[in-house]
Order: C-alpha cells, then structure tokens, then sequence
C-alpha cells in the first residue's frame, strides 16, 4: 500500500493505493495556476485529472466540506462512477449542524464574501455527489469500513462532543428575525434550511447497495423526486429573494449589524466544519487528521497506534493547531504553500522522521508525475511524493 500526495499547494489531495482498489481523500486547493489559466477548482482537478481519465480511483473520502479540500471534485465528470463516498456525519435529530449557517450566508453575505462563496460550493458539492456514486455513507467515531480488504477506522467525529463545544458559539448568535429583513427572505431561509436538511437525511438513510446500477440522484428520483426538486427549488427562491431584496449597504448603522451577523454565521461554519473532520487509520500504516482541532486530537489520543507508517497533519501543519498529542509517524504529509503568513510549525518536525510537503511549488508534467519535495527541512529530503505504508 501507498500514498500519493497530489501537489496542490495550500489544500488537500493524496491518493490511497491498495492492491485491489484505491481511496482518494479530499481534492482541493486555496490556490489558482495563472499560467495555465485555471480557477483554484480546476487546478485541484487538473492533479487527479488523468487518474480520472485512467478510471483509477474507486473510492472518494471528502474529510469535511472547505473548498480547499473539496473544490476539485466538483470539476469531476458526471459520466464517472465512484464504488463509494465517504462523509463526516453531521445530523442531529434529523438536522445538519450547518444548514442554518449556510443559508443564512446564502441570504445576507455579500457576494465576494468567503461566507457567500463557501456556502453556494458546498451546495455545489452537495447537488454533484449524488451524480458520481450510488453509495454515499456518512461516517462517525467508532464506525468503520472495508478497504483493500483492512478494515479502516474512523475515529472522528463524535456528533455530541462537537455540539458540546461548539453551543458556546452557537449560543452567541443573534437569531436573524431580531434583523430587519423582508418575510419572503426569512420565509425562503427558513425553507431552504428544512429542504437541505431533509435532502441531506435522507441520502444518510438510503440502504447500501454493492455494485449498484443506479445513482444516488437516481436512487433518490425513483422513491421520492420531491426531494430534490425541493432541495433544488428552494435554493433558487433564496438566491432570486436575495436578488429582490433591498440592496444592503455595509457601511451603515443597519449594514453594520447585517455584518456583524454574518461575520458570526461565518465563524460558526468554519469552525463548525473543522470540528466534524473524518478522522480514519488503518492499523498502524496512517492516520488523516482531517483539519481537526488540537482539542479533538487530544480527546482521541488514547485511540492512536504508538506509531504510524504515515500520518497526514491537520490544518496543513500550522501552528495554531499544534498539539503535543499529534500521533507519532515515520512520515508526516504536510500540504502546505501558497501563502507567505500560514507557515509549517517547526515543532511539527520533531515527531517524524521524514516528511513530504508541498511547498516548492508545483510541476505539471506530461507524465504526471508530481513534485518532488522541497528540501524545506533536514527531515524534508529529495525523494518521491510516494510514501509506503
């Protein structure tokens, strides 16, 4: 077995080879190819392009829902077919613990706000997965699943320690009826919040089914259409309520308060999607830390092998999410370049003996074959981005 990490700067992509089947987890990147004139999306596409073309991927795993670790797959062809996708888990009595950040962005952000843009590519996602997979799982601590005949762990997340720590925040929120906005936008809020919700529960209900000839999307249309159309139709009246709504300016008392709000809305999403990250391991081969939290790591800590094969570090190795608790490993995956200010944490070096990171910058090759590592650290030497495990 062994781990391909695609070069895709400041993001998230590595390739899981079996002897019988292949993972892919995540795909995206912060970060755009001027030169061949692509998006951040198409240029975390363009490094698993071939694999695409080569039906060599059989299995996807999305750790949580940031663009820099997803926004590739929504430039994957609806014509391919994954085995199976792979979700952090994030219902609770039949709620997503995000639907109501996400259309609150989609209503009152501005349209060049990261909140806005954040929120419409995570309903992206959510309207391409059901078109490329007839099985999607969502997965929380103490599940597990089959690849390359081992059994892989998932040992994040744990929905209610999550809910636990995040009502702090939570808890903070204005609710948006104390805003002055029309009924027809709290109206249209409110309706796409319960049609997501509602989308989402029941994709997370369908049975599995092994070598299913059906999508999911189709699966989905042949017991209940309503269900997408719903989802799709309330999406439309919240962007088109939006449109119609009184144009806000932000710099005025009223504007003020609208972003403020948003600003809180936003914060909660992030840290609410870093903080269900999948965690998973397969023995004592490697660990992907997701973007999880110093505090999570330390919560699962009794739960790692004394040491890894490889372990691909949180949050691109920054230093806000250093933790002494992060699993011991041979080799440590460091996904990280593109930005001068989010820097490695050296400490991060002290744990591992060799390292492979992105921040030489990249390569595009006819052959695609990807960079080499940098050389950034006495640990960080010139060889392949091919880890064994």
């Amino acid at each position: 077995m062994k781990i391909e990490t695609k070069n895709v700067k400041f993001g998230d992509c590595n390739l899981i080879i079996g002897d019988n089947e292949n993972l892919l987890v995540d795909c995206g990147s912060a970060n755009q190819n001027k030169e061949m004139n692509l998006n951040s999306s198409g240029f975390a596409f363009s490094k698993i392009e071939d694999d695409i073309k080569c039906n060599r991927i059989d299995n996807l795993m999305i750790s949580h829902f940031h663009t820099d670790h997803f926004n590739g797959i929504l430039k994957i062809p609806d014509s391919y077919k994954f085995k199976n996708i792979y979700l952090p888990y994030s219902i609770v009595e039949g709620k997503s613990i995000y639907t109501k950040d996400i259309a609150v962005l989609l209503a009152i952000a501005p349209k060049n706000s990261w909140g806005f843009k954040l929120s419409k590519k995570i309903v992206e996602l959510f309207r391409k997965l059901p078109k490329i997979t007839g099985n999607i799982k969502f997965l929380k601590r103490k599940d597990s699943v089959e690849f390359d005949g081992k059994e892989l762990k998932i040992l994040w997340p744990e929905i209610e320690y999550v809910c636990k720590k995040m009502s702090s925040i939570w808890e903070t929120q204005n609710d948006f009826y104390d805003i002055d906005m029309s009924q027809n936008l709290i109206e249209s809020i409110n309706d796409f919040e319960d049609a997501f919700n509602n989308y989402l529960f029941h994709i997370s209900n369908l049975q599995e089914e092994n070598n299913s000839e059906h999508t999911v999307e189709q699966r989905i249309l042949n017991g209940d259409n309503n269900i997408i159309f719903r989802f799709e139709r309330s999406f439309g009246d919240l962007i088109g309520n939006r449109e119609t709504y009184k144009e806000i300016n932000y710099s005025s008392y009223y504007g003020k308060i609208i972003k403020r709000y948003y600003y809180q809305r936003y914060n909660s999403l992030i840290t609410t999607m870093n903080s269900i990250s999948l965690v998973s391991a397969c023995e004592d081969k490697f660990i992907f830390l997701g973007d999880v939290p110093p505090n999570v790591i330390e919560y699962i800590s009794h739960d790692f092998e004394k040491c890894y094969k490889v372990v691909k570090i949180q949050h691109h190795a920054t230093a806000r999410y250093y933790t002494k608790y992060t699993p011991n490993g041979e080799t440590y995956i460091f996904s990280n370049a593109g930005y001068k200010n989010r820097k490695i944490d050296s400490r991060f070096f002290d744990k591992c003996n060799r390292v492979i990171c992105t921040q030489k910058g990249y390569h595009i090759h006819s052959c695609n074959k990807y960079d080499l590592i940098c050389g950034c650290h006495k640990k960080c030497l010139n060889c392949s981005v091919y880890s064994c495990c």
